[in-house]
C-alpha cells in the first residue's frame, strides 16, 4: 500500500494468525514524485478522472513500482554500509546502526518516574516564530543552518547515566554543576529577552517570570543571561561524546555523494543523520482492550470517544472497545538525551540571531533565518556552504510575505503547513484542494473498506498568537507572569481530572443480560458539572477541574 512516500510493511508469522501489519516504513518526509527523482524512475503525472481504468491503472503501477526501486536501493543501503538488524522504520533503523556500530559509552537507561517526567517537561521541538507579520519591505536573505541537529549531536556531551539529586542548589552550584555533568533543572526564570521555551496552551518564547524544566543548553544560557531566580531541583547525569562518530561516518557519505551525483545515497545519508535522536525521545501508548461498559450509551455509536484531557482515550474497533494507556517512553528511550539536542538546536540557532541582531531577523523555522542584508552582514563570518553547523544561503528575495509560523510567501511560491501546494485560493485565505481521507476518519465514520477523495477548503484564522503583532507589523514577544502558585495548581487540576475519569462513565447506561437491563452507575460529578456548565464535555471536565484546584489552593494557603 502507497501513501506518499510510504509502504505498508506486513509482518508473516509461522502461524498465519499470528500475522500482522507492523506500520509504514520509509516514511520519507516528501511526495513520492521526489522519492522518484533519487530512485531513479520517474512518477507519472496523475491522469484526469475520467480517464480509462487503463490509464489509472498504469498510473497507479508506476506508483508502485517507484516506492519498489526506492525500497531496494534502501535495503542496498543497509546492506552495504553494515547498519544491524532490519527495522521497520527509518528511525528505528538509524537506532539499530548506532547501537550496531557505533556507540563506544554505555547507556544506563532509569525507569524513576519523577525523573522520566522531568525529562519530558524539557523536551521541546524546534523554535519557528514569525517576527514580522505581512508583506516585507526589504530584501530578505533566506539562511539555512548546514545540517544543524546532527552538528550539535557531534560538538557536544550528553547524558548517559542519570547518577542523582540535587535540591536548592545555588546558582553558583548550579554553574559548576553545568560544566561537569549533564543536568536536567526546574528554574525560576527573569527574563527580558525571549531565550527560552514556555509551555502554557502552546509553546510560546516569552519574556516575564515563570518556571519550568530546562536542559543544560538552556540552563547555561540563562545562567549567562542573569535570568535564574533560584532553582529548586536539578536531575545531575554523567555525560560523554556520544554521537561523533555517528554523524563523521554519514556526514561523510553524504558529501561524496553529493559530489558523484549519487541522490540516493545522498538522501538516505542525509535521512539518517536527522533520524537517530529521536528515537531517544520516543513514548508510546499501548491499546488495550476496556470495558465497553465504561462508555455511555451516547456514544455506543462513535468509533472515538474524547474524555476529559481532550484526547482520544478510548477506541471502538471490531466491535471491541480500547483503551489508550499513559504515554511511556518506548524500549530503550531515554529522553534526556533527546531533550539536550534540541536545546543545544535552539540555542545554536539563538546564537544567530544575537550575532544577526535580533531587528535584523524577520522570520526563524528550527534551523533556518530570514534577515535582512544588515543581519546578512553581521552573520557573514558564519556563512559556508559546506560546513558543519554553518550559514549556507538557500535564496534571497525583495518579494516575501509572512502570514505567521510555517506560513509565507517567497516569490510568489506559497508555502503555509497542512496546505498542499498544488491547492486553489478560492477565496482570500481561503485554500481548497483533494485529500485521500485519513485513517482515523475512515475509522470515525465507519468507512474502511473504500478509498475516499474529499475536497477540503481550509480558512487561514489570521491571528498570530506566538507574539504581539505591532502596527509596523513587528512582532514582540509575549509576557507571562507565572502566578507563584500556578504550578501547584495544573498538578491539583490534572489530579482532579484524573479522579473524574477514574469515577466511571457520565451518564447511565443501560446494560443487556439475558432477559433483563441493569443500570451501571453514573459518574459522581456529572451532575454537578452539568449544572455548573450545562453540558459533560472534555473542556467543561478541565474547567470543573481547575475550579476544584483553585479551591483547595484557597483552602490550603488560608
Amino acid at each position: 500500500m502507497v501513501r506518499s512516500g510510504s509502504c505498508l510493511l506486513h509482518e508473516m508469522a509461522k502461524r498465519p494468525e499470528n500475522d500482522r501489519t507492523c506500520g509504514y516504513i520509509l516514511d520519507f518526509p516528501f511526495s513520492l514524485k521526489r522519492i522518484g527523482e533519487f530512485a531513479g524512475l520517474s512518477k507519472l503525472s496523475m491522469p484526469e478522472w475520467n480517464e480509462s481504468d487503463d490509464t489509472w491503472f498504469k498510473y497507479c503501477e508506476r506508483d508502485v513500482a517507484v516506492l519498489a526501486a526506492a525500497l531496494q536501493k534502501y535495503f542496498m543501503f543497509i546492506r552495504d554500509n553494515d547498519l544491524g538488524n532490519f527495522a521497520i522504520t527509518l528511525p528505528g533503523q538509524a537506532f539499530n546502526a548506532y547501537r550496531h556500530r557505533f556507540m563506544k559509552e554505555k547507556i544506563y537507561i532509569h525507569n524513576i518516574d519523577p525523573v522520566i517526567d522531568a525529562e519530558i517537561a524539557s523536551y521541546y521541538g524546534g523554535r519557528t516564530e514569525a517576527w514580522y507579520i505581512g508583506r516585507v519591505p526589504e530584501k530578505l536573505y533566506y539562511l539555512d543552518i548546514n545540517s544543524m541537529y546532527p552538528y550539535v549531536m557531534r560538538e557536544y556531551e550528553y547524558p548517559i547515566q542519570y547518577i542523582g539529586t540535587w535540591p536548592n542548589p545555588t546558582l553558583r552550584e548550579l554553574k559548576k554543576l553545568c560544566k561537569k555533568y549533564a543536568v536536567i533543572a526546574h528554574l525560576e526564570i527573569e527574563t527580558k529577552e525571549p531565550i527560552l521555551p514556555y509551555r502554557g496552551d502552546k509553546v510560546i518564547f516569552p519574556i516575564g517570570h515563570f518556571t519550568g524544566w530546562y536542559a543544560t543548553p538552556e540552563v547555561l544560557l540563562a545562567l549567562e543571561k542573569d535570568s535564574v531566580n533560584l532553582c529548586d531541583k536539578v536531575f545531575v547525569y554523567r555525560k560523554a561524546l556520544i554521537f561523533a562518530d555517528y554523524v563523521d561516518f554519514f556526514y561523510k557519505i553524504k558529501n561524496q555523494a553529493k559530489q558523484s551525483g549519487d541522490k540516493a545515497t545522498y538522501v538516505m545519508s542525509k535521512l539518517f543523520l536527522n533520524s537517530l535522536y529521536g528515537k531517544f525521545g520516543q513514548r508510546t501508548a499501548e491499546m488495550i482492550e476496556a470495558n465497553p461498559n465504561e462508555i455511555s450509551d451516547d456514544e455506543v455509536n462513535e468509533n472515538m470517544v474524547s474524555t476529559a484531557s481532550g484526547d482520544v482515550e478510548y477506541i471502538r474497533f471490531a466491535g471491541k472497545v480500547y483503551k489508550k494507556e499513559r504515554r511511556e517512553p518506548s524500549f530503550n528511550s531515554f529522553i534526556a538525551i533527546a531533550a539536550h539536542v534540541t536545546s543545544y538546536a535552539r540555542v545554536h540557532l539563538y546564537r544567530h540571531i544575537e550575532l544577526a541582531e535580533p531587528q535584523n531577523v524577520y522570520y526563524m523555522d528550527t534551523d533556518s533565518l530570514f534577515v535582512n542584508q544588515k543581519g546578512f552582514k553581521n552573520l557573514t563570518s558564519r556563512i559556508d556552504n559546506s560546513k558543519l553547523g554553518y550559514l549556507k544561503i538557500e535564496k534571497e528575495s525583495r518579494n516575501v510575505a509572512i502570514l505567521g509560523a510555517k506560513s509565507y510567501i517567497w516569490n510568489d511560491e506559497r508555502k503555509i503547513k497542512g496546505i498542499p501546494y498544488s491547492s486553489t485560493e478560492i477565496a482570500p485565505g481561503a485554500y481548497q484542494y483533494l485529500e485521500f481521507m485519513k485513517f482515523k476518519t475512515k475509522l470515525r465514520k465507519g468507512l474502511l473498506n473504500n478509498q475516499i477523495v474529499q475536497t477540503k477548503v481550509r480558512t487561514l484564522s489570521g491571528i498570530y498568537d506566538k507574539g504581539k503583532v505591532t502596527d509596523t507589523g513587528r512582532v514582540i514577544p509575549l509576557e507571562v507572569k507565572e502566578d507563584p502558585h500556578e504550578k501547584e495548581i495544573q498538578k491539583r487540576t490534572e489530579a482532579w481530572i484524573e479522579l473524574i475519569k477514574k469515577s466511571g462513565i457520565f451518564g447511565n447506561t443501560l446494560v443487556k443480560t439475558d432477559d433483563s437491563y441493569y443500570r451501571v452507575k453514573s459518574n459522581p460529578y456529572y451532575d454537578e458539572i452539568r449544572e455548573i456548565y450545562g453540558e459533560v464535555t472534555p473542556k467543561t471536565i478541565k474547567q470543573y477541574a481547575r475550579r476544584k484546584a483553585e479551591e483547595e489552593m484557597y483552602l490550603f494557603n488560608s
